[in-house]
């Protein structure tokens, strides 16, 4: 094999690293895009969990308050 022979080769694989670079790029751009289009979606359902959450905290706290209150009823009438 000559030099031009391989320099050829080079040439040609380094044109076709840039072509599936180029892809990826575009592939890459495309896979950001919806990314950003499904973290905006998710917005709504984070906030509905949050105040979920805090309503079943919230329930909680009423039903510790409740049975503290009915012990010291039930230990006031003894």
């Amino acid at each position: 094999m000559s030099v031009d022979t391989k320099l050829d080769k080079i040439v040609e694989t380094l044109g076709q690293q840039a072509i599936t670079l180029e892809r990826l790029t575009v592939t890459v751009e495309d896979h950001v895009r919806r990314t950003n289009i499904l973290e905006a979606d998710v917005a709504p359902i984070k906030k509905h969990v949050w105040m979920v959450n805090g309503a079943l905290k919230f329930i909680g706290l009423l039903g510790i308050l409740a049975a503290i209150a009915e012990g010291l009823a039930a230990w006031l009438k003894h």
